[in-house]
């Protein structure tokens, strides 16, 4: 994933960030997205996790917020936005074991926060 723009954030609440500028992103088919201005986003939901703020906070949050914006709008079935974010933090630099735990843990986790069409897989 190629980011086109900057993330630009205004700080709402102790773990809630708005987007004060559109974030738009290339993925690696080529295809470009675009997070619109006014999503409200966690960067990952990563703040209540012992250590993984540490871990993670701050230099993906770029690929944390479209993943945020996947799950919030429903934009891709839930299976799919979590793929996109693995391979997103692996084309970033994280270690692909690491990423493969974050995958683990959203695809545990994460199912409450989706807001699309809950699918029998996901």
């Amino acid at each position: 994933m190629k980011f086109l723009s900057e993330l630009d954030v205004r700080v709402c609440g102790d773990r809630d960030f708005v987007l004060i500028s559109p974030l738009v992103y290339q993925d690696d088919a080529g295809t470009v997205g675009e997070v619109a201005a006014g999503q409200h986003v966690d960067f990952g939901s990563v703040w209540g996790i012992p250590f993984a703020s540490l871990l993670l906070a701050g230099r993906y949050n770029k690929i944390f917020t479209v993943h945020d914006d996947d799950y919030r709008n429903g934009k891709i079935p839930r299976i799919d936005a979590d793929k996109k974010m693995r391979v997103a933090l692996v084309s970033a630099g994280m270690c692909p074991a690491l990423a493969a735990v974050v995958y683990r843990a959203v695809r545990i986790g994460g199912r409450s926060s989706y807001k699309g069409k809950q699918e029998w897989n996901n």
